[in-house]
C-alpha cells in the first residue's frame, strides 16, 4: 500500500496493457480495455493491490463495485450491447480481475471495425477479435472520453 493506504498496482495491471490501456481509475479498481477485444467494449475490472482471491479484498473494494459496474453499464450502452459478461478467471493473471465481456446478438460495427460475437448466446469467444490492430486504442480512446465522472469518494488521489 502507498502512505494514503490505497493498494498499489500489481502485476496484473501491466499485463493488461498498464496506463496505455487504462479507462478509469478508481480508489480500489481500474477499468482497462482488453486488448484482444473478444466483443465490442471489452474491458478488465481489477483490482489494486496483491489479492489474489475475491474474499481477500478490503470492504472498500467490494463495496466501489456498485459503482464501477454502473459505470461501465452505462459506458457500454453507447454500444447497443443486449447484455455484459463479468467473468472472473483468474487462471494465467492471478490477481482479482474480472474479463469485462459486452454481448451482442449481432455483428457490431464502430468507427468502420466490425465487432463479432461468435459465442452468442452462449458462451463468449475470448479468443475471437477483429483483424484491426488498433481496435482497441480506438475503442479505449472512445470510452475515455465518454466515460462517466467517478464520484470524488472513489478516485485516487
Amino acid at each position: 500500500m502507498d502512505s494514503t493506504g490505497i493498494p498499489e498496482r500489481n502485476a496484473t495491471f501491466t499485463r493488461f496493457g498498464g496506463i496505455d490501456t487504462l479507462i478509469a481509475d478508481y480508489r480500489w479498481w481500474s477499468v482497462q480495455i482488453r486488448p484482444q477485444q473478444a466483443t465490442l467494449g471489452a474491458m478488465i475490472l481489477l483490482a489494486h493491490g496483491p489479492a489474489l482471491a475475491f474474499g481477500d479484498l478490503p470492504d472498500g473494494a467490494h463495496n466501489e463495485l456498485a459503482r464501477i459496474t454502473r459505470d461501465i453499464e452505462t459506458a457500454v450502452r453507447r454500444f447497443g450491447n443486449q447484455k455484459i459478461n463479468y467473468l472472473m478467471l483468474m487462471m494465467v493473471d492471478p490477481h482479482v480481475h474480472f474479463h469485462v465481456v459486452p454481448r451482442y446478438a449481432a455483428s457490431a460495427v464502430f468507427d468502420d471495425i466490425t465487432f463479432d460475437d461468435p459465442g452468442w448466446p452462449g458462451l463468449p469467444n475470448l479468443v475471437c477479435a477483429p483483424t484491426a490492430l488498433d481496435a482497441a486504442a480506438r475503442v479505449c480512446a472512445t470510452l475515455r472520453e465518454t466515460w462517466p465522472a467517478p464520484a470524488a469518494e472513489t478516485q485516487k488521489p
